[in-house]
């Protein structure tokens, strides 16, 4: 068993998943314009989905894995099926 291994590869690899996320979508914008369009395409998409997905069921405070705020559409601190919802409900209308 490598355990030790393991436990290393999934901090380092957490890590590097959100450095590279940094750079793949570096527009999370203030959604107070434009709810939902988190990546200032002005239209809700796919693309805004695949967004909050990455965050679901993470925290927008605290430690470890920490989500945007903007992504926080019902600001409970959370990223949850409400979120989902909220984006689901303006899904594909331009801002």
């Amino acid at each position: 068993d490598d355990f030790p291994g393991r436990a290393i590869g999934q901090v380092v690899g957490i890590d590097a998943f959100l450095l590279a996320e940094s750079y793949a979508f570096p527009l999370l914008v203030d959604p107070t314009n434009c709810a939902g369009d988190f990546n200032a395409d002005q239209v809700r998409n796919l693309y805004d989905l695949l967004l909050l997905l990455v965050h679901f069921g993470e925290s927008t405070s605290g430690g470890g894995n920490v989500a945007p705020a903007t992504l926080d559409l019902d600001s409970d601190g959370m990223i949850s099926t409400s979120d989902l919802l909220g984006l689901l409900t303006v899904w594909g209308v331009p801002c």
